[in-house]
């Protein structure tokens, strides 16, 4: 059965990351470089929401138009898995930060195309997955219009996540007609109050996730 990878993110608290790694959710994110983000968190918390997660959970931090040295720094300091980049990112910017595993998202709007095929120029497209979201910012809870991915080649990716509204009443639809590597939740899952996550949407986004999976075989 294949399984698809869970990613928490916008994470702010503790108690929310230790319940996500009970869960067995594969990646949790935080966000580090986000002008006017309120889950936007400084280094120092995010290192502390790090420590709590057992092994083999990746790392992730997300960036919105962050220069090379805020990237690069954040992932030295916080030895993250991944660094997502939102905004728009320059060939010679994702040329700085390439030692690093990156999550390129990319919107899904009517220039998804001429997006995807941009991304061709990068370096060693094997270490670059591509986070399909709702706009450049992402966390927007926006869903996105996933008819204009229906007949695009995804398979030239090593790994494509889908992001952008997702909740736990569309998850396993995606999830059925898609069949991504990975899918990503922030606002799906929160409480009502930007970066608190409540337990029961974490819990039902889950067990949605799985229960496609489960269908899909």
């Amino acid at each position: 059965m294949k399984r698809t990878r869970i990613k928490f993110c916008g994470m702010t608290r503790p108690d929310d990351v230790k319940f996500a790694a009970d869960l067995g959710v594969d990646a949790i994110g935080v966000i580090l470089h986000a002008p006017g983000s309120t889950r936007e968190i400084e280094l120092s918390r995010a290192d502390e929401l790090f420590r709590s997660l057992p092994p083999f959970v990746a790392r992730v931090g997300v960036f919105v138009d962050a220069p090379a040295d805020t990237i690069l720094d954040a992932a030295d300091r916080l030895f993250l898995d991944y660094a997502q980049v939102h905004g728009e990112p320059s060939a010679e910017l994702i040329h700085d930060i390439c030692a690093v595993k990156l999550l390129l998202s990319v919107p899904v709007d009517e220039n998804i195309t001429t997006a995807l095929e941009n991304c061709k120029i990068f370096p060693d497209k094997s270490q670059i997955a591509v986070a399909l979201d709702s706009g450049k910012v992402g966390g927007t809870g926006k869903e996105a219009d996933w008819n204009r991915i229906a007949d695009l080649d995804l398979d030239q990716w090593a790994s494509v996540m889908f992001a952008g509204g997702l909740d736990p009443d569309n998850v396993a639809d995606i999830v059925t007609r898609f069949r991504p590597n990975a899918v990503d939740v922030s606002s799906g899952i929160e409480s009502g109050v930007r970066g608190f996550k409540d337990i029961e949407k974490m819990l039902a986004f889950v067990k949605a996730v799985r229960a496609a999976d489960s269908a899909n075989l």
